[in-house]
């Protein structure tokens, strides 16, 4: 009997000494790759860039040239789509309303072939032709009020996101009302 409880207890001895050697051999795996572990990189930027304060943040880089890139990306569409910067390709098919179609790049009729398929898709909930409407309220200038009902109804009358005409292959966009405005 005694043999047969010495025997158990060294049984019990050598197997607590094999656990507590794959204890140690986790602990030194863990312990490895812990070392190998990336420091966290991130970079953050905030600007004022189309009509808005923007903040974008990158994970997993500290590039700063990717955060440029990404504010240039802003900037390029903030030229092409600003209604305050005269020399826009919005202020230019708006000028351009009711003289016929307008050549535009291969992004910007995306962007309003994008539109105006988000109007239909709604409605017209959604309309890039509001800017009439939405000018009314001033807005963002010393001006700003809620305008009258005549005014409102004045202004309705230029909205219709239907009035736009794309020519895909082309890549031309007309604006078939004159006063008419894309985008707001």
């Amino acid at each position: 009997m005694v043999l047969v409880s010495r025997w158990k207890i060294k049984r019990k001895r050598d197997k607590m000494k094999k656990n507590i050697k794959y204890l140690f051999l986790i602990l030194l795996v863990i312990l490895i790759f812990q070392g190998c572990k990336q420091e966290d990189k991130s970079i953050k930027k905030t600007g004022f860039v189309i009509g808005t304060i923007v903040s974008i943040q990158l994970n997993g880089t500290d590039d700063e040239t990717i955060m440029e890139g990404c504010f240039d990306i802003l900037s390029e569409i903030d030229r092409w789509m600003s209604l305050n910067i005269d020399s826009s390709l919005i202020n230019k098919l708006n000028s351009h309303a009711g003289q016929g179609p307008m050549k535009v790049s291969q992004e910007a009729f995306y962007v309003i072939q994008k539109a105006l398929d988000y109007g239909e898709l709604s409605g017209g909930l959604f309309d890039i032709s509001m800017e009439p409407v939405i000018s009314l309220w001033g807005i963002g200038s010393d001006e700003a009020a809620v305008p009258n009902d005549e005014d409102l109804t004045r202004a309705l009358a230029l909205v219709d996101y239907k009035k736009i005409s794309l020519d895909e292959k082309a890549l031309t966009v007309e604006a078939l009302l004159t006063n008419f405005f894309i985008f707001s």
